[in-house]
């Protein structure tokens, strides 16, 4: 989370991390070790843990892991074809490119429209 010039990263299972980005904005010194950061540092958690119920939060992310990983593993198991799938086809023969040229217009419509031979008019001979 961010206030002001601060970042504060906050994991349980990891140490916290503190960042100046006015100083340090490639974020290279963890300031959450030095006496004089302290005060942002209890501002920050303080804060965090008004807003969000850390623990909730994290059991949600790892019930949410567990889901992914069920899927990705009944996935695996079976013949399942990915949203990603491509078929087996040379593309530039399925579809009609366009050149930009009035010609690509005519074949475009061609490609996608049977021949139909012209109507006779219904009455021969009047224009």
């Amino acid at each position: 989370m961010r206030k002001r010039q601060w970042k504060y990263i906050f994991c349980e299972d990891d140490p916290p991390q503190l960042y100046d980005l006015h100083v340090d904005p490639d974020e290279r010194f963890n300031r959450s070790v030095e006496e004089t950061t302290a005060s942002i540092e209890r501002e920050l958690l303080d804060y965090l843990h008004a807003q969000w119920d850390v623990r909730a939060l994290k059991e949600a992310m790892a019930t949410s892991a567990r889901q992914r990983l069920f899927i990705q593993n009944m996935r695996q198991a079976g013949d399942f074809v990915g949203w990603d799938y491509q078929p087996r086809r040379d593309a530039s023969r399925q579809f009609v490119g366009s050149g930009g040229a009035a010609l690509a217009t005519t074949i475009k419509c061609l490609a996608r429209f049977l021949f139909v031979s012209p109507k006779p008019p219904d009455h021969p001979g009047q224009s």
